[in-house]
């Protein structure tokens, strides 16, 4: 006997585009609801890059095509840690993250702008505030090496990235809304 398991689908759909969105809102993306037909409504996500002011203390000195050194505290969490910093009471799985994958977040002490790639658009890159960079994470979207960076946990670290590797997300995986880096260079940690 078939069961009906279409609530089950319709729900894990839901989920998904809610956390979609979250993650939109929470890396500065305007969300505008635009009618297509008097009974449907279509969501257009439209980024709004943020360029850096003259004079702005908070972008690291580096051109465009130079990398970036960065400084801060390194803090490598767990899923449900990640969520509780988010201020998300969230279940990790929602986004395909498992409670404890662990990730190694750079938490700036100024925010930072920096030059990077837009989301879901491989070839355009954008400025963008924020105050965190996701440098390793060991779960299913691994990315970097964890073990790397465990030593420094709660240090202060620098560190050397191209804007080139730094990639805005377009999807609510975890940390929600945080750039991703690849190829990321330790430098030092005190």
């Amino acid at each position: 006997m078939l069961r009906d398991t279409s609530h089950v689908t319709a729900h894990r759909l839901w989920a998904a585009a809610l956390c979609f969105l979250l993650a939109m809102v929470c890396c500065g993306c305007t969300i505008y609801v635009v009618p297509d037909e008097p009974e449907e409504e279509t969501v257009v996500v439209d980024v709004e890059p943020v360029q850096p002011e003259e004079g702005d203390q908070a972008a690291p000195e580096t051109s465009d095509e130079e990398d970036y050194t960065l400084s801060g505290t390194l803090a490598v969490l767990t899923a449900e840690e990640v969520l509780e910093m988010q201020g998300s009471e969230m279940d990790p799985s929602v986004t395909g993250d498992e409670p404890d994958d662990l990730y190694a977040i750079l938490l700036f002490d100024e925010p930072q702008v920096l030059y990077s790639h837009a989301p879901g658009d491989p070839d355009e890159m954008m400025y963008r505030e924020t105050d965190m960079l996701l440098v390793a994470n060991n779960g299913r979207f691994e990315q970097g090496d964890i073990t790397q960076w465990e030593p420094y946990d709660g240090k202060q670290v620098t560190v050397q990235v191209s804007p080139y590797d730094i990639w805005n997300p377009s999807d609510a995986r975890l940390p929600v809304g945080c750039p991703r880096a690849n190829n990321v260079v330790f430098i030092s940690a005190e």
